[in-house]
């Protein structure tokens, strides 16, 4: 899921990958089939092997930390060669062949804020999975590898927002969605934190909550209009229409003879 993301968001990532593995939609079609086979076989194989099971207490999540901790190296691979792929094209201020830098800015934001959803939500559920295995200090490395590659993800997304509100300004949408990845840095600290003091899972969840209606209750007390108004004043070209499509709060912003705005 990691991997499409990613290629449906850098065209340069995607070139790369093109590059490498050639048809690469028919060869994960054809990994899938032959995963899909051996997982078959081996079912088979371990139920014609196993007699009568033997219960055997063990810890919630003890069998699962070495197969997570396999799993999320192999994520945090895919992750360095994406920021590898970042920091030669976008981090560098250029775009590949054939598009602009803007062009190039516009591609893949979404995508990449999706997978930083989803890294969050796969740290909570791969935590609580974990977090009684006898084993699990592995793999909670292997999370915090996960969540300071994230913190590469968002500062993909943020220059390629920043470069975005350069070339077209800045509106509502696009000022609420730096807001929310300045949640997600304050999401991917408290994870880091949790992880590295070895709180609960149940801590970490309820910690999240809390972050988020306080993060809800900032962005609600916080002029945001106003905000928007600024950055686009002091562009060379301002979007007059827009700025009359917002409500009186930008008057702050607005200077004497920026009135009739309003």
């Amino acid at each position: 899921l990691f991997g499409l993301l990613f290629v449906q968001a850098d065209p340069a990532f995607q070139g790369f990958m093109t590059n490498w593995l050639g048809d690469w939609q028919a060869l994960a079609w054809r990994a899938l089939r032959w995963v899909l086979w051996a997982w078959l076989a081996a079912s088979v194989w371990l139920q014609a092997r196993l007699d009568v099971p033997q219960k055997v207490y063990s810890p919630a999540g003890a069998g699962d930390a070495a197969s997570w901790t396999v799993a999320l190296h192999a994520t945090n691979l895919l992750f360095l060669s994406f920021l590898c792929c970042q920091a030669r094209y976008l981090f560098a201020g250029r775009a590949p062949l054939g598009i602009s830098l803007a062009e190039y800015a516009r591609h893949g934001f979404f995508e990449l804020f999706v997978a930083t959803l989803l890294v969050v939500a796969l740290v909570v559920w791969v935590h609580g999975s974990i977090f009684q295995a006898e084993n699990s200090g592995p793999g909670r490395l292997a999370l915090q590898g996960l969540l300071l590659l994230t913190f590469g993800l968002v500062a993909s997304s943020t220059q390629r927002m920043s470069l975005y509100v350069q070339h077209f300004g800045l509106t509502l949408t696009r000022a609420y969605v730096l807001a929310t990845l300045v949640g997600i840095v304050l999401t991917l600290v408290l994870c880091c934190w949790a992880l590295a003091t070895d709180r609960s899972p149940q801590w970490l969840r309820a910690r999240l909550l809390l972050l988020g209606m306080f993060s809800l209750t900032g962005v609600g007390l916080t002029n945001v209009e106003c905000w928007v108004a600024r950055v686009n004043l002091a562009r060379s070209e301002v979007d007059l229409a827009y700025l009359e499509s917002l409500s009186c709060d930008i008057a702050p912003a607005l200077g004497p003879s920026q009135k009739e705005l309003l």
